[in-house]
């Protein structure tokens, strides 16, 4: 027994090692293949290459034009200001936290970090697709002197075999000193010489460790992270980079906190820029903000293109002035110091006008128009209410404009109260929606809101164009969140173009260096954010702010102007949004630091720049909207039923439309009852009262939409 297991045993070890044995051969055949594969395809690469040996040589620039609609050049974008420095011009700081961010290893591999490689690869194993490049700064500097930003495995393997080519025949020095001078930091930033002058007025050796390391982080992203446009996004990649000079030891502990404080009291609002846009800068400026979106930085720094805008220069021109002339007339009488101003035109969405501030100069180059982001009060209302037309409601809809108190779900188990008032502390009651938007009334639109929802406002807002973040509190309805200027001017083009939302571009085409256009934008993409029946409806009540309501300082006979007014609490922001059948225009006044103004409210100044850019627009052939009637429908409502009058009421009310009235029933509650009068003796058989019990009746109201919601105020 025992002579035959060992016999067994044996035969399953001789079959393991024969297997074994096939395995390893199969293995090294297929190894020495890949190997020759790989040899094979990084000999063909390799002979592609192209040559390192001009690596100290700087690039020639191309410089891109921007012209007005009109064709005349208003601004120039390159490489300004491009300063090479020489590895001894750079500083430590600055070399500290390039490697610490951007390469940790830098000083150890021979251009490629086999670590980083890999790790990446499993990532990009799992994501199915590049998410992550593992790029050392050997592998950025041959990319961009070299290749292009193709996201493919070839290009990786071409990077990869560069990257090693540069380190054989330059120094980490030298690699290190091209790579600082060519990399971008964005607002035209090419190198870091014209970085350090632009951000901070400095030198490269001269940067301290905060500086340093802001300049440092914006290599990610000089975009999006620029400290001029996203000073919370380019704070919060500051500080990453400080960690990480903390944690490889670039600097201890003190000098850490040190970096922290001073960058807490850096305000880039009011940085200088470096870069003139010639006449029209806060135009310009946001020119170059979408043109680098659409193109990328490359290609728009130094690409030589050819950008047509949307620009109309004699109306920027008026919009100045007009900001300026009022700002300065009556800002002191109110205690305003700032003002902002967007002009849309709404059948192409082209951004004609945009005025960011009283000013351009070195030490104020913020654009309020787009980067501003301030609450807009009850310029926001008009979206809610449209919101509820969406559901069926009508302008006929009563809404209780009375005081009530809501609960606040704070998302730790807590709960706060909220008791909305009227700017008049009075309160109307049952009212029409029409005449809470046309009164700009408080509480009711807070008690329409917990009928509609918050998540149907949001869901309207971001339809309408509205891209900032609002938050899910009932104060939504009175405008809480913050939104720009441009946001608010987009939104309202929704009711002026039949529901129809068409992006606003200041780009018309754009063409390359050969002047074969690579991009037109004169057929924009659009979509229909709501129903022609609904933007049809706000425009009839959004009439009435102007004639009739809060917005009377903004009417100009002869032409159909609709709009809204906002006020703030401590009225901090004013506005008046409104537009005409051919153009939306928006107009933002307060303070850069937040302080209050003296009672400034939206139908005084705003409203009154607001009408003096009307004026100034050429509106010819487009003074009146066609689905508005020349002549109001007169409609006459019982004041105590709310219904459509009859000649029995007594209390009435009249309602114009230029629009198609709402249905509503006749009143009931107002009926005379007459009394016949019978020859003596005489019987009347339809009035005889039955002999079984009666039933007291109640009038029936017609329903009207509720929406079945409950608030969504969580």
């Amino acid at each position: 027994m025992k002579k035959g297991r060992t016999r067994f045993f044996s035969r399953r070890l001789s079959l393991l090692r024969v297997l074994f044995t096939v395995l390893v051969l199969g293995l090294l055949v297929f190894g020495v293949g890949a190997a020759w594969t790989v040899q094979t395809v990084r000999q063909d690469l390799e002979a592609t290459l192209p040559s390192v040996e001009k690596l100290d040589q700087t690039e020639g620039r191309k410089i891109t034009r921007i012209l007005s609609s009109d064709g005349q050049l208003i601004a120039t974008l390159f490489k300004e200001n491009y300063k090479p420095v020489s590895h001894d011009e750079l500083g430590e700081n600055i070399t500290n936290a390039v490697v610490a961010m951007e390469d940790r290893r830098f000083f150890e591999h021979d251009g490629v970090d086999y670590r980083g490689v890999a790790r990446a690869a499993v990532g990009n194993a799992v994501a199915g697709e590049i998410e992550q490049g593992a790029s050392t700064i050997t592998m950025q500097l041959a990319r961009h002197l070299y290749l292009s930003d193709e996201r493919s495995y070839e290009r990786k393997i071409r990077e990869a075999l560069l990257a090693r080519k540069i380190e054989k025949e330059y120094s980490k020095q030298d690699i290190l000193t091209r790579y600082l001078n060519e990399v971008y930091f964005g607002s035209g930033a090419h190198g870091i010489g014209a970085a350090a002058s632009r951000y901070y007025g400095t030198t490269p050796e001269k940067l301290t460790v905060s500086q340093a390391a802001m300049l440092a982080g914006l290599i990610q992203s000089p975009t999006y992270l620029n400290p001029l446009t996203n000073h919370q996004g380019a704070r919060h990649r500051q500080v990453q980079v400080l960690t990480a000079m903390r944690d490889q030891e670039y600097i201890d502990s003190t000098q850490y906190r040190e970096a922290i404080s001073e960058a807490t009291q850096e305000d880039f609002r009011r940085a200088s820029s470096g870069q003139p846009m010639l006449k029209y800068p806060y135009f310009s400026s946001f020119v170059a903000n979408q043109l680098v979106q659409q193109q990328g930085e490359k290609a728009v720094y130094s690409g030589g293109l050819t950008v047509q805008t949307t620009l109309d220069r004699e109306l920027q021109t008026k919009v100045q002035g007009i900001l300026r002339d009022v700002i300065q007339r009556e800002g002191g009488r109110y205690g305003v110091s700032s003002a902002a101003a967007v002009v849309i035109e709404n059948k192409t969405g082209y951004i004609r006008s945009m005025v960011g501030g009283l000013q351009w100069r070195s030490g104020d180059q913020f654009n309020r128009a787009w980067q501003a982001e301030r609450q807009p009060g009850s310029t926001f209302k008009p979206l809610l209410y449209a919101s509820a037309l969406e559901l069926g409601y009508n302008q006929e809809t009563i809404l209780n404009d009375s005081a009530a108190t809501y609960q606040i779900d704070q998302g730790n188990g807590t709960t706060k109260e909220w008791t909305p008032l009227n700017c008049d502390q009075t309160e109307k009651g049952k009212i029409p929606m029409r005449e809470a938007l046309r009164l700009s009334r408080n509480q009711a639109p807070v008690d329409l809101l917990s009928r509609v929802g918050v998540s149907r406002l949001i869901d309207f807002a971001d339809r309408a164009g509205i891209t900032s973040e609002l938050p899910r509190v009932p104060s939504l309805a009175l405008g809480s969140g913050t939104v720009s200027p441009l946001e608010m001017a987009e939104a309202y083009t929704v009711f002026a173009n039949d529901g129809v939302k068409r992006e606003a571009s200041t780009l018309a085409w754009v063409a390359n260096s050969e002047g074969r256009r690579v991009s037109d934008n004169r057929h924009a993409w659009s979509y229909q954010a709501t129903t022609p029946e609904v933007a049809r409806q706000m425009t009839d009540m959004l009439r009435r702010v102007v004639t009739e309501g809060t917005g009377r300082a903004a009417d100009i006979t002869g032409l159909d102007v609709v709009g809204k007014t906002g006020t703030t609490d401590s009225f901090k922001d004013a506005w008046f949004v409104g537009y005409t059948p051919k153009y939306t225009i928006c107009v933002w006044m307060g303070n850069d630091d937040n302080s209050p103004t003296y009672h400034l409210y939206g139908g005084s100044l705003p409203a009154v720049a607001w009408r003096q850019i009307a004026k100034s627009l050429d509106h010819q052939g487009a003074q009146r909207f066609d689905f508005l009637a020349a002549q109001p429908t007169k409609v006459k409502y019982c004041k105590v039923s709310n219904k459509k009058a009859t000649p029995a009421c007594k209390k009435t009310t009249v309602a114009l439309y230029r629009t198609t009235p709402p249905s509503r029933p006749d009143c009931s509650q107002c009926e005379v009852k007459t009394v016949k009068q019978l020859a003596p003796g005489t019987v009347d058989l339809l009035n005889v009262s039955p002999a079984y019990p009666t039933v007291d009746t109640m009038e029936v109201t017609p329903e009207y939409p509720t929406a079945g919601r409950r608030p969504e105020f969580s």
